[in-house]
């Protein structure tokens, strides 16, 4: 999509974490997302398809009874690997040491031996659910993807958000999701949703790292974190969202899309990927004149729109 293109085009009116992550980090990021520049090659990196095979392996694990789980471990453990290792098969590049087919099976092995019985159950899973909620008097409508909702006594209906590390489980990896927009993001739906206070998110943390024969672990290898938000945090969330959509539609009209001044957000740093669009932002021509799949072999248009909200359908029947 070159320039004069998505200038015809219409603000958005569907905003998830993603496209609102951008406007927060990199108005020009935005700017190139939203005009499809994507890598070319290699359609996903390998850790974004590990992870979603090892929630295709989590989503019909725990969509298999819980008896035939405790009584015929193996057999439907096997029904469960052969459900994420038919997407690593199709669509996975192994790229050791964390992101390959042996640690899909080997992690999955020690994670049910570390879980073998739950204190929920799944209400509705699958690799990832896609949802859309309006947000209060305006014409735009918040909107995600998510992992599932689970059903646990005392607690009622939560999120359920796997998240799969090449990082070690560390106090600062584990408390991040108390800050998490993300996981506000989820929370917000789903008191929309249900029209009443929920509790919130199940945070589900693998570590993807396979242990060596002296491996010695100073941090956990499986944990989980329940996320909740106050009315007021999530009051806030919502201003928060709406006064960037704002800004962006600032930028829109305007049609001038700033750099970031973190350097990190463009060259990367611990846990953070470097920007894609990092060569061109060093360039001194307009931003806005420029072709950048035309100028590097490794960047492509994306041929179809950003919609995740769309996977599987829309989710609003819990």
């Amino acid at each position: 999509m070159l320039d004069s293109e998505l200038k015809q085009s219409k603000f958005p009116l569907i905003w998830d974490a993603t496209l609102l992550s951008m406007i927060w980090s990199c108005p020009r990021a935005f700017y190139w997302f939203m005009r499809r520049v994507d890598y070319a090659g290699e359609a996903k990196p390998p850790y974004f398809t590990w992870g979603a095979s090892f929630q295709e392996i989590l989503s019909a694990w725990y969509s298999l009874p819980e008896e035939q789980r405790l009584d015929n471990v193996e057999q439907a453990k096997e029904i469960a690997l052969d459900a994420g290792l038919q997407m690593w098969d199709k669509e996975g590049i192994d790229k050791p040491p964390s992101d390959t087919r042996d640690g899909l099976i080997r992690i999955f092995s020690d994670y049910i031996e570390f879980y073998p019985t739950e204190p929920w159950h799944i209400v509705k899973g699958g690799a990832e659910l896609g949802w859309m909620y309006p947000l209060r008097e305006t014409p735009y409508y918040l909107a995600g993807s998510l992992d599932g909702y689970v059903n646990w006594p005392g607690y009622g209906i939560l999120i359920l958000e796997n998240k799969t590390s090449g990082r070690y489980l560390s106090d600062n990896y584990i408390s991040q999701w108390a800050f998490s927009p993300q996981i506000t993001n989820y929370i917000w739906y789903l008191t929309q949703l249900r029209q009443k206070e929920a509790f919130g998110c199940l945070v589900n943390m693998i570590c993807k790292i396979v242990p060596g024969a002296k491996a010695n672990w100073s941090t956990p290898r499986f944990t989980r974190s329940l996320e909740t938000r106050s009315k007021v945090a999530l009051q806030e969330f919502e201003n928060q969202v709406l006064y960037t959509i704002q800004q962006a539609e600032d930028f829109w009209n305007d049609w001038y899309f700033p750099k970031t001044l973190n350097h990190v957000n463009c060259a990367g740093g611990p846990g953070t990927a470097p920007c894609k669009m990092k060569r061109i932002c060093l360039l001194d021509e307009p931003f806005t004149e420029l072709d950048p799949p035309a100028m590097y072999s490794y960047l492509k248009y994306r041929d179809t729109e950003w919609k995740p909200w769309e996977r599987k359908g829309e989710q609003t029947n819990e």
